[in-house]
């Protein structure tokens, strides 16, 4: 898939790191307070608050500038770019409508060429430094350390059980502990290496591709529960799995989405010591027409409360039945039977502990992927990879899975 050169995303979590980065934001913000004066665009000073967005986003921008003009981002076109549109879901709380005389008044005192976009038409607004600010920013030997991007979630997520308000509260995470600085670890290789891979979204829909940091989240305040990776703009909410990989590129390859089916029930008979039928766990005999009944039913049987259980009852098995209770009984009883071997960890809330073995064997193989060269994507419970390494993935995903399970796992390619 080839295309031209794409602009980088401004940056909102871009700040100065250093004591000389962070005066010449101050300055810059100062500058231009001067020239509003000078020029007549403000006549009353702005109040405290809106003096404190102003300076932020003007240092938020000149970082922006001057990080991307010190480590130029592979395959992109050398500007930045930014929607004002007032209607973004989702935008920066600078991302407000000051941003465009912010903007104008560094295109004003000779910092930045700017290209204003036009709402509706999918062109944003870009901006770069012209050759003036280049020359004016030389002398002061600024390096790509003086900048940083705060980003506002730990590397490493501990949250408490939630509470009757469904809320949770991020627990303190014991990073002297040898597990978890493991865990730190990993997570820090992975996102080194998405930093500069060759990693394209080449859909024109507000994305930023540039958006490649994943974090650890575990829950119920145990470091054996959940354990997924999140973060990274592939996994961002608001577009379909379909639509994302459709236009995501890894090495300038399509992508393919490795997923392991039935993941829940086939990691519940590792837990139980046994091995799955070769057949479709959720077509259980005499419900095979109502199999997505069934996978609903068995994963409620994972997680959640027997309250929620009690209150199951799909019309596909009462709606014709004599004795709709009667119908339900049966159907709980066919999958325990089918599913005898597991059947003692049903409503034992094991779930969140299944997924923790499945979040390991994931990580697991993402390093050993890693380590081999290949660029390799979360997604839930599977993970994105180039056409071409196909092969090789499915093979290093298989060998972790069978360290951990003592059995082969059922894995679907989705192109």
């Amino acid at each position: 898939m080839t295309d031209a050169l794409r602009d980088t995303p401004l940056d909102f979590d871009r700040t100065a790191s250093s004591k000389a980065a962070d005066v010449m934001g101050d300055y810059f913000a100062k500058r231009l307070l001067e020239f509003e004066a000078y020029a007549g665009i403000r006549t009353r000073a702005r109040k405290p608050l809106d003096q404190a967005i102003f300076d932020q986003q003007v240092k938020v921008i000149i970082c922006n500038l001057i990080y991307h003009y010190l480590k130029p981002p592979k395959n992109r076109s050398g500007w930045l770019s930014v929607s004002l549109s007032h209607r973004l879901h989702g935008r920066h709380p600078l991302q407000n409508s000051t941003l465009v005389k912010t903007l104008e008044s560094l295109e004003a005192i000779e910092f930045i060429h700017l290209e204003k976009g036009k709402i509706g038409t999918g062109l944003q607004t870009r901006l770069c430094l012209t050759a003036k600010a280049k020359d004016w920013l030389e002398p002061h030997h600024f390096k790509v350390e003086d900048f940083k991007s705060v980003k506002t979630k730990p590397l490493i997520q501990l949250r408490s059980p939630k509470n009757d308000k469904k809320k949770y509260k991020l627990l303190e995470v014991d990073y002297d502990d040898p597990v978890i600085r493991k865990y730190l670890e990993q997570v820090q290789i992975l996102n080194d290496h998405y930093e500069s891979a060759d990693i394209v979204y080449h859909a024109d829909d507000g994305t930023d591709d540039t958006n490649r940091f994943v974090y650890r989240v575990f829950t119920e305040g145990s470091y054996e529960s959940c354990g997924r990776l999140y973060g990274g703009f592939w996994q961002s909410q608001g577009v379909s799995h379909q639509r994302r990989r459709a236009f995501l590129t890894i090495g300038s390859e399509r992508v393919a989405c490795l997923d392991f089916g039935q993941s829940a029930i086939r990691l519940a008979y590792a837990e139980a010591g046994a091995v799955p039928p070769m057949t479709d766990l959720y077509a259980i005999p005499g419900y095979e027409r109502h199999r997505d009944t069934c996978k609903t039913f068995i994963n409620m049987l994972f997680n959640k409360e027997e309250a929620i259980r009690l209150r199951y009852r799909p019309k596909a098995l009462t709606k014709n039945a004599i004795d709709p209770d009667r119908a339900i009984a049966q159907f709980r009883s066919a999958i325990y039977e089918f599913h005898s071997p597991i059947a003692h960890l049903f409503k034992t809330a094991i779930g969140q502990r299944l997924m923790f073995k499945e979040s390991r064997i994931v990580i697991d193989s993402l390093i050993s992927m890693t380590n081999k060269g290949i660029t390799a994507l979360p997604v839930g419970d599977g993970i994105y990879v180039q056409e071409s390494m196909i092969d090789d993935a499915l093979s290093i995903l298989k060998k972790t899975y069978v360290q951990y399970c003592g059995f082969e796992p059922s894995i679907t390619i989705e192109r």
